[in-house]
């Protein structure tokens, strides 16, 4: 039987001074019976639960990032441990597709961008509007359906997903969508949006709209990849209500050092796009040499692209002497080391190369021990 041993500790406060080593045999034990699978342990005193079911890895699950600590220590099997933990972390379980699926494997990330992820492995065009932030969320899963994990997130973060005309549409429970707006189609045409107030996404299909239909209000923001379903589109801009955005943009020469593009159309006689610029939001067609692509948009200004790549991160090199050590997880041989650092980023440390032990970690001559 393999085992699994766990032991994770979180910092109460940022002060260094604050921190103090943990006793996991002191902790209060959590009743984790039945079950079946390897041997599982767990020590955890104030960690996010969530991040403990990621260090265990023995199920596909999603949970809202950092909502629950959990303070304890758990010894069985490796379901009924999951299943305690999970209960206290608010997590869903989900089931493995009967085909080959998804794999995933985020912590902390933004619930948007993981909807986005599965959309695009499923090849679905989607519209997302939702009316509030939505949270950070943990997912562990291999071979997923990658619509009923979007469904499963949905339901998690407080929205609804909804199929319709062939695309995804997450907007607020209980939204009803026009059907006679949702069947316009446009043959051939192509919409990407990212990160846009819903008037500025109105003024990407139609730029000559009143400003009483421009509408930005503050926690709703509109994310869409659309191949010809305009009418989805337009369906959810007309459920939308809110102030008015600021209708005085610079019209000058674009700046792509102040203009954000946050739109791109484009059809078969048309190309259209919208920029983010102080003022208010402008539409740009090319009339005067601009080139507009699906992806990114070349002006007398510079360039701009719809959804810019993340620069890779930089070697992280030696360990700062200020980490804190937060988890160690050990499944077979292998071992993982969990740092985090005051300004709250996570590093991770795999054997070989580092020596990891239930509660420590060596580094080359620097040594860490649990804390919390």
């Amino acid at each position: 039987m393999r085992g699994t041993a766990v032991a994770v500790a979180m910092m109460a406060g940022w002060a260094a001074a604050s921190a103090a080593p943990v006793d996991p045999q002191a902790l209060p034990r959590i009743a984790a019976t039945g079950g079946s699978g390897e041997h599982s342990v767990v020590f955890s005193a104030g960690a996010d639960a969530d991040l403990v079911l990621d260090a265990l890895g023995t199920a596909d699950f999603v949970a809202i990032s950092g909502a629950q600590r959990l303070d304890g220590r758990l010894d069985g099997t490796a379901t009924a441990v999951f299943d305690a933990v999970a209960a206290r972390a608010g997590a869903v379980r989900l089931p493995r597709g009967l085909k080959p699926g998804v794999d995933l494997d985020h912590h902390g990330a933004p619930a948007l961008d993981v909807l986005r992820e599965l959309a695009d492995a499923a090849n679905a065009s989607y519209v997302f509007a939702p009316a509030h932030a939505l949270p950070m969320i943990t997912i562990h899963a291999h071979h997923v359906d990658a619509l009923e994990t979007a469904r499963a997130i949905a339901r998690l973060v407080h929205v609804e997903l909804v199929e319709t005309h062939g695309a995804w549409v997450v907007v607020e429970p209980n939204t009803t969508l026009a059907p006679g707006t949702l069947a316009h189609v446009h043959a051939h045409s192509r919409i990407e949006i990212n990160h846009a107030h819903p008037g500025e996404a109105r003024r990407l299909i139609e730029p000559d709209e009143t400003a009483d239909r421009n509408l930005c209000p503050a926690e709703t923001w509109v994310d869409a990849s659309l191949h010809g379903e305009v009418g989805v589109l337009e369906a959810v801009l007309e459920t939308l209500v809110g102030p008015p955005c600021e209708q005085h943009p610079d019209m000058h020469q674009l700046d792509t050092g102040t203009a954000s593009l946050v739109g791109v159309l484009i059809e078969a006689h048309q190309r259209r796009a919208v920029f983010r610029v102080p003022g208010g939001a402008r539409a740009l067609e090319p009339d005067h040499g601009e080139r507009i692509e699906i992806n990114y948009v070349v002006t007398h200004g510079g360039s701009s692209t719809i959804r810019p790549v993340p620069a890779p991160a930089e070697p992280a090199g030696p360990l700062p002497d200020d980490v804190e050590l937060r988890a160690t997880v050990r499944v077979a041989d292998r071992s993982t080391a969990i740092l985090r650092t005051p300004t709250g980023e996570w590093r991770l440390l795999r054997t070989p190369g580092v020596e990891v032990e239930p509660g420590s970690l060596t580094a080359g001559e620097q040594n860490f021990v649990l804390q919390r």
